[in-house]
């Protein structure tokens, strides 16, 4: 049996916070400073070893990783970190992501902090994900991989 039966086909869509594949994937550790969900947007926390959703005005440091183990509270059946859990953090690599809209490969990111989604337009409140963009197309409540390569010495970003 071959490793890769069908090595012309996509990788299946996973869940917020795990890779699509292993092709550039690369992360850093966290503690969760407060809540975080799988997939959320994060940038740093009060201390250097700890992150925290992220909101306006602020650098986005990547998107948290899917784990196993997480003690928050589920939203909407959707597992999260409580504080204090360890987590991985990408800043490079093709990361699953929810949608709160239709996008299309190659456009760029918008992030949503009061809803967690994933846009491809800006809208009141988004934010524009530096150093990002969709690497497949994706419907609105879908997952779908976003190729994120977070670069040294970015700006804070603002919600428009």
């Amino acid at each position: 049996m071959a490793l890769i039966p069908s090595p012309l086909q996509r990788p299946l869509a996973g869940m917020p916070g795990q890779w699509q594949n292993m092709e550039e994937c690369n992360a850093f550790t966290a503690y969760a400073g407060s809540a975080i969900a799988f997939g959320q947007a994060v940038m740093k926390g009060a201390t250097d070893d700890a992150v925290i959703p992220l909101t306006t005005g602020n650098k986005f440091a990547g998107i948290a990783q899917e784990n196993i183990y997480s003690s928050g509270t589920p939203v909407n059946n959707e597992p999260r970190y409580g504080v204090g859990d360890l987590l991985g953090v990408a800043d490079m690599g093709v990361i699953f992501v929810r949608l709160g809209a239709n996008v299309v490969k190659g456009n760029a990111v918008w992030y949503l902090p009061s809803d967690g989604l994933y846009y491809a337009a800006t809208g009141t409140g988004r934010m524009l994900l530096p150093g990002c963009e969709y690497d497949q197309s994706g419907s609105l409540g879908a997952v779908a991989p976003v190729r994120i390569r977070i670069r040294p010495g970015e700006a804070a970003i603002t919600a428009a």
